[in-house]
């Protein structure tokens, strides 16, 4: 299965679901959502995560199938049981100690 965009505002999360499925072999899209927790959802992103998810938290995973999984923790077990096809892995990426 291919995984669609990893939607993110937090850094950390961000980077700990990422790298997650870029280990597992996937090249999820990142669509970064600005806002701040505790005020009103008035930009487009958050509006589309609450929309998927009924909160404004992210990160959020939506596989082409439509399933949306949240909470990093949750991405990373996904991730692990999930590895990408041996045809659709990525190409090798930089080690984390470069990657920005």
């Amino acid at each position: 299965m291919r995984v669609r965009p990893l939607i993110a505002r937090a850094r950390r999360c961000r980077t700990r679901a990422f790298d997650a499925l870029h280990d597992a072999g996937h090249s999820p899209e990142v669509v970064k959502v600005y806002g701040l927790a505790g005020l009103p959802d008035i930009t487009s992103g958050p509006k589309q995560v609450k929309r998927l998810t009924g909160e404004s938290y992210v990160p959020v995973l939506v596989l082409d199938d439509g399933e949306v999984i949240t909470d990093s923790q949750r991405i990373v077990e996904w991730a692990r049981a999930h590895p990408a096809p041996a045809a659709q892995r990525h190409e090798p990426a930089l080690p984390r100690s470069r990657r920005t």
